[in-house]
């Protein structure tokens, strides 16, 4: 049976700890609790590259960190909370939409080709699809979260950003698995853990 490594645990940890931090920061105006959870979104995005002494992941943890350290010195932690939730979709969005070009494959299929190999005419079709669904989702959150500080308050701001926008992609990650197992119930899939440890080991630094 295929295990979670610790430091894909730890970096699990760390990112699914930052929306509920930002959720209490924001909520009972904690500039302490505020700067952790920038912190923590950092630290997490970066983990697994700082245990690898990786130059570019110990750099943006390095700018992240002094950022973090001037704006909560100037009273202004509350301000960048408002950048995670529409960078990190726009940076999906950006993940998914590039394979969505000429010459290159689908994101969906190159996950889908590393367990079963070719595919046949009707699961590239599908998977490309899927893919362009992905792209649909995180464009449309990015303007969400983008327009949402205009018209909302921040208690409702914080439980969208933090904890809708996550709800619909476990939806659509979940209710994609669902209707994949059904409708192609003819091929050997992966369980579910199987399928979300491709997912989490998907390399995605040399996509594009």
């Amino acid at each position: 049976m295929q295990i979670v490594s610790p430091i894909n645990l730890i970096q699990a940890v760390l990112i699914i700890a930052y929306p509920i931090c930002c959720h209490f920061a924001v909520t009972l105006g904690e500039m302490q609790l505020q700067l952790l959870a920038i912190l923590l979104l950092g630290l997490g995005l970066t983990f697994k590259g700082i245990l690898q002494k990786n130059g570019f992941s110990l750099l943006v943890m390095a700018a992240v960190t002094a950022m973090s350290l001037a704006v909560y010195m100037l009273g202004q932690t509350r301000a960048i909370l408002y950048l995670p939730p529409v960078a990190i979709p726009l940076l999906m969005w950006s993940v998914f939409y590039r394979t969505l070009g000429k010459g290159q494959v689908p994101l969906v299929t190159r996950m889908a080709e590393a367990v079963h190999g070719d595919l046949s005419p009707v699961l590239q079709t599908y998977t490309r699809k899927v893919t362009a669904v992905w792209c649909y989702l995180f464009a449309a959150i990015t303007v969400f979260s983008a327009l949402l500080p205009l018209v909302a308050s921040e208690a409702v701001w914080s439980l969208c950003t933090n904890f809708l926008n996550w709800g619909l992609i476990a939806i659509l990650f979940i209710g994609e698995f669902i209707y994949r197992q059904w409708n192609f119930r003819s091929i050997d899939q992966p369980n579910f853990w199987q399928y979300l440890l491709i997912v989490l080991r998907a390399d995605i630094k040399n996509i594009g």
